[in-house]
């Protein structure tokens, strides 16, 4: 008996810029298959090879738009799915005041402007680097406070958000 079957992966020599992000697919791309491992004395019949040597690029910087819209989405990816549904319909600060925020960071001199692209400064990437493994940097933070705000909500007001017979939620009224 004959089998014809294609193995297709990579082997990752130098993690790059990538090392930042933790991924090596994109975002719609198939994860990056290792190539199978062999062992001495296996036996392989190879009808053709091809190698490809590729540089990966760095993604797309952000825009003052899609860094408001990426603000907006933010949460996403969060595993817990009561920290996703918080952030569902809020993402990180408010419609009022996320344009505000991207301003603090142009004041504080964290970012920077390159055409209509923003650019991190030094200072921003030192901040980043002290706070990247911080819990301030992680937005399931931003979930559990707004779903600790949620919780005092409903406490103040007696009303669990339980749907009601036409799909609408009961109203928050405070006191």
């Amino acid at each position: 008996m004959h089998y014809d079957f294609t193995a297709k992966g990579c082997k990752i020599q130098e993690a790059g810029w990538r090392s930042i992000k933790g991924s090596f697919t994109d975002d719609g791309e198939e994860p990056v298959q290792e190539l199978p491992e062999l062992h001495k004395g296996d036996e392989l019949k190879i009808k053709e090879a091809t190698v490809l040597e590729k540089q990966t690029k760095p993604p797309v910087l952000y825009t003052e738009a899609g860094l408001l819209s990426a603000m907006e989405t933010a949460g996403k990816e969060i595993e817990n799915e009561e920290e996703r549904k918080a952030l569902k319909n809020i993402g990180i600060g408010t419609p009022a005041t996320r344009a505000a925020i991207i301003e603090t960071l142009f004041t504080r001199n964290y970012i920077q402007r390159d055409k209509r692209s923003l650019i991190p400064t030094e200072k921003g990437l030192q901040v980043y680097g002290l706070v990247k493994d911080q819990k301030i940097a992680d937005v399931a933070m931003t979930a559990e406070w707004e779903l600790a705000l949620q919780k005092k909500r409903e406490q103040r007001s007696g009303c669990r958000n339980i749907p009601k017979g036409n799909g609408n939620l009961c109203q928050i009224h405070y006191r």
